[in-house]
């Protein structure tokens, strides 16, 4: 009866350490499938921000969504405004706020690397904001003067192509007298082109042709 008594006693011991190896075994299991669905919970969410930012951007830069193929925004321009300027801004710091949200050590290699690259374009482009450009936005390289060398760029295919640059033409107006502002307020505060470009932008658009 001893006998017995003692191999109960063994086997229950034996059961409860496998009893409790299991519960360890299955805790263990369930923390890793959890990082596992979190880390890819965040690259999803980081790729669908990604998505959402790029058609973003193509609403800002309509221009170049046309360029693509993509004529959602093909009756748009981008404005050239102060006020435009200071929107930019805003989004931009948006963007970045947004983008640090994520954790980056939950992203896999591909998105880490996106991720950076991302961080280092938007951070630029902060950067960039303090210095006042729209203040000199005329030079040999674009401005005003060159809007119809958009529309040479772009693709006509159909009947309403033509249409939507005759509607964009009509929008470049409020540019060109958002510039003139802009360049007198620069001229103001003292920010001006070098002379040489500015004599040879004079010769240029006296010729009617960059």
């Amino acid at each position: 009866m001893y006998t017995n008594l003692y191999k109960n006693k063994i086997f229950l011991s034996v059961l409860s350490i496998l009893i409790i190896s299991s519960c360890q075994a299955a805790n263990m299991a369930e923390k890793e499938y959890a990082e596992d669905t979190t880390g890819i919970s965040e690259d999803i969410k980081f790729e669908e921000y990604l998505s959402s930012q790029w058609n973003k951007d193509l609403e800002d830069s309509p221009i170049f969504a046309s360029l693509l193929g993509d004529k959602r925004f093909n009756q748009e321009i981008t404005p050239n405004s102060q006020k435009y300027y200071q929107e930019r801004i805003n989004k931009l710091e948006k963007k970045i706020l947004k983008l640090e949200s994520f954790n980056i050590n939950n992203l896999n290699s591909d998105n880490q690397l996106n991720y950076k690259l991302l961080s280092l374009n938007l951070n630029n482009s902060m950067e960039a904001t303090t210095f006042p450009s729209y203040f000199m936005a005329l030079n040999q390289r674009g401005g005003v003067q060159s809007y119809y060398e958009t529309g040479d760029r772009l693709i006509y295919s159909s009947k309403s192509d033509y249409e939507d640059w005759l509607v964009r033409l009509s929008k470049y107006l409020d540019n060109i007298n958002d510039t003139t502002l802009n360049l007198k307020e620069g001229l103001d505060k003292g920010y001006t082109q070098p002379k040489l470009i500015t004599k040879q932008m004079i010769k240029t658009m006296k010729r009617g042709s960059v």
